[in-house]
C-alpha cells in the first residue's frame, strides 16, 4: 500500500504507523533509537524541537511517497530522496510564498516541500517570516511521481528521421588543359619581355585562373571591365600620396580573393600565385648563383632540388601540404639533368620546342613513377605544358 510523504522514526512501530497514514503533510510521530542500525543508505535530517511532537532526540529519515509499503523489507530498501545541504541555494522568503511553491519551483515536485522545511527548521508556511533567508538543499531522487515521470520518447533521442536530399556535387571544371596552356604561354612571354621569372610565374598563374573562371562562366565581366579600369588608377593615386606603398598594399591585400572579375563565391586563389612567384624567385636566384659552374647537369639538378624544397615549404606554410615529401625532391633532382640534356639536343622552331617539351615531360613522369613505384603518364598535362612553352617561345622569338 503506497502512502504519502512522511517523516518517520527509525522503529518498526513507526514504520507500521507511517504505512497506515494517508495525506500529504508530513507529521512526526513517536520514535526511539532502537533501530539505528537500519539507517544505512537512508537520508537523515535532524528536526527542530517544534517539529518533534514526542520531544527528545533522535534521527528521522525522509521516505518518498512510494517508499513506505506494508512490507518491512520494502520500507528499508526505498527509492529515496537525498537532500544535499552542503550544496544548498539561498532564497529570500516573500509574502505569499509557500513551501509547496518553492518545492515545485526548485525540484519540479511540490510534494518535496518537507525537504525545505526540515533544512530550515520550520513545520509550515506560517513559521516563515517575510524577508527570511531559506536554505534550498539540492535534491537527488531515485523515484518518480505521476507529475515527474517522463515517458520514454524515441523521437526525442533520434531526432528528425525525414529523408533529406543530399545536394549534388559541384560540376567539374571544363577546359582545364586550355587554361593550363594559356598560363604557360603568358608566363613565357612575360618572363621574356620583363626578364623576371618572378613576374612571369605570377602572371602565368593569374592567366590560368582568369581563363579557367571565364571558361566555366564564373568570371564577372562587368566587374572585370569596371574595376579593371579604375583600380589601377586608385592604387596609383594612393601610391603617389603615400610613397611607402603601405596604403596601396593594404587595399590590394583586402581584395586578394576578389580582384576585378572575381565576385561573390568566386574567389581568386592568391596562395597559388604566391607559390608560383616564390618558386620562380628561388629558381632564378639559384640559377644566378651557379652560373659559373662547368657541370650543366649539376647546376640543373641543384636548381631543381632547391626550387622543389622552397615550393614545398611555401605549400606547408600556406596550408596546401601537410608534410614534406623528400621523394618529390629526388624526382626533381634526377629528372632535371636529363631534361636539360634533351633540351640541348632538340631542334629549333615550334615543332622542335614542342617535341623537346614532350620528351622532357615524359622523362619527368617516368622518374616519378620509378621513385614512387606507381602512377601513370599524364600525357594530356605533358602535351599542354609542352605546347604552351613552345608557343610562348615562338611568340617572343
Amino acid at each position: 500500500m503506497n502512502v504519502g510523504h512522511f517523516l518517520v522514526p527509525l522503529t518498526l512501530a513507526g514504520v507500521a504507523e507511517s504505512a497506515a497514514r494517508s495525506g500529504s503533510a508530513p507529521a512526526p510521530i513517536a520514535r526511539s533509537n532502537d533501530l539505528a542500525s537500519v539507517t544505512t543508505g537512508l537520508n537523515t535530517a535532524a528536526l527542530p524541537p517544534s517539529a518533534n511532537a514526542a520531544g527528545g532526540s533522535g534521527q528521522w529519515v525522509y521516505l518518498d511517497r512510494y517508499s513506505v509499503n506494508t512490507a518491512i523489507d520494502d520500507a528499508f530498501n526505498p527509492a529515496k530522496v537525498e537532500a544535499g545541504v552542503a550544496a544548498a541555494m539561498q532564497y529570500v522568503w516573500k509574502a505569499g510564498d509557500t513551501l509547496r511553491g518553492l518545492a515545485q519551483a526548485y525540484y519540479g515536485d511540490a510534494n518535496l516541500w518537507y525537504v525545505i522545511a526540515g533544512a530550515n527548521g520550520v513545520a509550515e508556511d506560517n513559521d516563515v517570516a517575510a524577508g527570511s533567508t531559506l536554505s534550498i538543499p539540492s535534491v537527488t531522487r531515485s523515484s518518480n511521481t505521476a507529475n515527474t515521470l517522463q515517458v520514454y520518447n524515441a523521437s526525442q533521442i533520434t531526432g528528425n528521421t525525414d529523408p533529406t536530399a543530399i545536394p549534388p556535387p559541384p560540376p567539374k571544371d571544363r577546359c582545364v588543359l586550355a587554361s593550363q596552356i594559356i598560363g604557360v604561354i603568358v608566363a613565357a612571354v612575360v618572363t621574356a619581355y620583363s626578364f623576371s621569372p618572378v613576374a612571369g610565374a605570377a602572371a602565368g598563374d593569374a592567366a590560368r585562373q582568369y581563363s579557367l573562371a571565364a571558361f566555366n562562366h564564373r568570371l564577372d565581366w562587368r566587374d572585370l571591365v569596371t574595376r579593371g579600369n579604375t583600380e589601377p588608377m586608385v592604387l596609383g593615386t594612393m601610391f603617389a600620396l603615400d610613397p611607402t606603398g603601405i596604403s596601396a598594399s593594404r587595399r590590394a591585400w583586402k581584395q586578394r580573393e576578389h580582384p576585378p572579375g572575381f565576385t561573390g563565391d568566386n574567389r581568386y586563389d592568391y596562395k597559388s600565385t604566391a607559390m608560383a612567384a616564390g618558386a620562380g624567385a628561388v629558381a632564378s636566384g639559384v640559377g644566378a648563383a651557379t652560373t659559373g659552374w662547368e657541370s650543366v647537369a649539376a647546376r640543373s639538378a641543384l636548381t631543381a632540388a632547391v626550387t622543389n624544397i622552397a615550393a614545398q615549404g611555401m605549400a606547408i606554410v600556406l596550408g596546401r601540404q601537410e608534410s614534406f615529401d623528400w621523394r618529390s625532391v629526388a624526382v626533381s633532382a634526377i629528372a632535371a639533368p636529363v631534361a636539360t640534356e634533351i633540351a640541348g639536343s632538340g631542334g629549333d622552331g615550334f615543332a622542335g620546342s614542342l617535341s623537346v617539351g614532350i620528351a622532357r615531360g615524359v622523362v619527368s613522369q617516368t622518374v616519378r613513377m620509378l621513385v614512387y613505384r606507381g602512377g601513370k603518364q599524364e600525357f594530356a598535362s605533358i602535351v599542354a605544358d609542352a605546347f604552351g612553352n613552345a608557343l610562348g617561345g615562338s611568340i617572343v622569338a
